[in-house]
């Protein structure tokens, strides 16, 4: 049997015994991965993943929704699929994960014109305060980290970078793919902050609960693998983030343990 004939049987097979339950697809606003704009929900993250279920013939709502509610589905339900989330060491054993998808880097920001100069998380500790989304997986590692003096921003339609250059607090952690699409919507200049610490790197991946068919997660990296063969993953990458994916994430195959 011709080996392209071969993988689209046993694709169909994998999707056809994936079948027995719609699957619930959800994630959190993180814009440019997630995020609702004039009633839609897009991103780089829902533009993957609708790819992939156009190949997977699966035609599930991509829901956005609070981060707490989004964990407790993964967690009590099978068959859920959450968008885009950090797979860290944490968080390894709580899912089935396909990717990787896209590389974070979260960083210490602070306005252009501030005199903070941080060379450790040690340093970052003693600021005044240190603004971040609470949905972010930033919030948990620094609580984890000891930071007594995080200051959580929550809900929609608020600006974490409006409220740095207000001077609210010192310092912003954000992801870095995060900045452009914060820095548009408030109308600010890129040089209008600046990074002063890279805390932390982290992978987003698709992640199911554990309790969904392991046939189904396979059959989802089978079709992430192949459009990355295909130059598909490429191309979005490049629309999106205006770079071609690196090294790391054209990796192929079952995903080996997070960072």
């Amino acid at each position: 049997m011709p080996a392209r004939l071969a993988a689209l049987l046993l694709t169909a097979l994998l999707c056809g015994t994936t079948q027995g339950q719609a699957l619930q697809i959800v994630g959190t606003d993180v814009p440019p991965l997630i995020y609702q704009h004039q009633g839609r929900v897009q991103g780089f993250c829902v533009d993957l993943v609708q790819a992939l279920q156009q190949r997977l013939k699966d035609d599930a709502p991509i829901q956005l929704l609070p981060w707490p509610r989004v964990i407790a589905m993964a967690q009590t339900s099978a068959d859920v699929l959450l968008v885009c989330p950090k797979r860290t060491r944490e968080r390894e054993d709580r899912f089935q994960w396909v990717g990787p998808l896209h590389t974070s880097r979260t960083f210490f920001y602070v306005r252009a014109d501030s005199p903070v100069r941080l060379r450790s998380l040690e340093q970052a500790r003693t600021l005044s305060g240190v603004l971040l989304p609470r949905a972010s997986y930033s919030y948990e590692w620094l609580q984890a980290q000891g930071f007594d003096n995080l200051k959580p921003i929550g809900g929609t339609g608020i600006n974490p970078l409006r409220m740095l250059m207000a001077g609210r607090e010192p310092a912003l952690v954000l992801e870095d793919t995060q900045l452009q699409a914060l820095l548009d919507e408030a109308e600010l200049p890129a040089h209008s902050v600046r990074p002063a610490y890279l805390a932390l790197v982290t992978d987003g991946y698709l992640a199911f609960s554990t309790a969904t068919a392991a046939t189904r997660v396979r059959a989802w990296q089978q079709q992430l693998d192949q459009m990355k063969r295909d130059g598909s993953y490429e191309a979005l990458h490049q629309r999106w983030f205006g770079r071609k994916p690196g090294a790391e994430l054209m990796r192929t195959g079952l995903p080996a343990s997070g960072r």
